[in-house]
């Protein structure tokens, strides 16, 4: 599995999204011909507070075969994610409370 960065929402931060991604090397196996039938799910723990070191993880990725999980890893923060400003961090609470 190659690590394709996805940027999820991030909370209490100085910025709204951080990189995420898989950042150990992941082999998976499976079977001739079908590649076309796997599928990669990313999950991101939710809510996501800053502050956020590089590495902590942030969630998984699942990959299925025919709805089979043939293998898991674990999701990273590709940057630091400092916190954000009192007003923002204030208006984060605010606007959580609707999500």
């Amino acid at each position: 599995m190659c690590s394709s960065d996805l940027d999820a929402k991030i909370w209490r931060g100085s910025s709204e999204s951080i990189a995420v991604g898989v950042i150990e090397h992941a082999d998976i196996v499976f079977p001739r011909g079908r590649y076309d039938k796997l599928q990669a799910t990313a999950t991101v723990n939710d809510p996501l507070m800053a502050p956020l070191t590089r590495g902590d993880v942030v969630g998984s990725v699942q990959v299925r075969l025919k709805g089979e999980l043939i293998s898991e890893f674990n999701l990273h923060a590709l940057e630091d994610a400092a916190e954000g400003s009192f007003f923002s961090r204030t208006l984060d609470d605010l606007m959580m409370m609707f999500e």
